[in-house]
Parts: C-alpha cells; sequence; structure tokens
C-alpha cells in the first residue's frame, strides 16, 4: 500500500526502508524470479537492499536456476565474496557478517511476471488465468502501471 500511496516512482528500497521504519524488528523476504535476480544490479542500491533483507529467488520459463555462486560473484563481487553457501542446502547462501540469505528455489514455472503486467500485459490471457478478477480490474481503474518517467538509477 505504501507504494501505491507514494506519488513519486516507486523503489524497492524505498518500500523496504519504509517497512523496516513502521514493522521494527521484522524479517523482510523479497521473492523474485529468476530472470529478475539477473538484472539486480540495474536497481536502486542493490546492494544495500541485500543487506535489509532475505532475497528468495524462484526459477522462471527460461531461466533455471544453475549457476548460483557465478551469478552471486557477477551481482556482488568475487573479490568481496559476500556469500557462503551453506552446507545443508546448496541452494542457499548466508551472507557475511548478516544472517541474510539468498536462497534459490525451483517451482512449476507460469510464464507471466509483474514485469509483463506492467508492460500492459493483463490483457494476455495467462495473466487473466493468474490474476483474480477483482485484481485485474483494480489494477486497470486505478490505473496502477501507468507510465511514470523515472529517474535515473544510483548504487
Amino acid at each position: 500500500m505504501a507504494e501505491i500511496k507514494r506519488k513519486s516512482v516507486s523503489y524497492s528500497i524505498d518500500t523496504v526502508d519504509f517497512l523496516l521504519e513502521t514493522q521494527a524488528g521484522s524479517d523482510l523476504y523479497l521473492i523474485m524470479g529468476a530472470d529478475t535476480f539477473l538484472d539486480l544490479n540495474t536497481w536502486k542500491e542493490y546492494r544495500r537492499l541485500a543487506t535489509l533483507c532475505h532475497i528468495l529467488v524462484g526459477n522462471r520459463p527460461g531461466f533455471p536456476l544453475i549457476g548460483h555462486e557465478q551469478i552471486l560473484d557477477r551481482l556482488f563481487g568475487a573479490q568481496e565474496d559476500p556469500y557462503s553457501p551453506q552446507t545443508a542446502n546448496p541452494y542457499e547462501f548466508r551472507r557475511r557478517g548478516t544472517d541474510r540469505k539468498i536462497c534459490f528455489f525451483e517451482i512449476a514455472p507460469l510464464d507471466i511476471s509483474s514485469r509483463n503486467i506492467r508492460a500492459g500485459a493483463v490483457a494476455h490471457p495467462s495473466a487473466k488465468k493468474i490474476l483474480p478478477l477483482n485484481v485485474d480490474r483494480y489494477i486497470i481503474v486505478n490505473q496502477l502501471y501507468k507510465e511514470r518517467s523515472a529517474p535515473p538509477l544510483n548504487e
């Protein structure tokens, strides 16, 4: 709801900051598809975001969960090596110095994403099957994903 009330462009880091401020002591989990995770370095303050919440990454059509360590190295730097694999679960990586984790999980993937919905794919048949009718109507009536100009991102 905070993102809807925000009159400007809404970034995940801003929402996480808001939630941590209003829900002190809560553990936050950011869930995304592997396709989005591969582009995480384009997000505003993505490195800080990873220190504030756990990140759960599910496979997506065309984006299987392979090469976890190489992906983490590319996003966070092999030199720093901030993530260590957990021996009990090869899909779980714990951030050094914190209790924050990045966990990869397998699901039966559906070929629909929030990115597609934002791009106007609500009329797409697969989106109609996934979104409840009242959610679809709410998005359209409130013009939630109308185009806005975004300020430049900074790390």
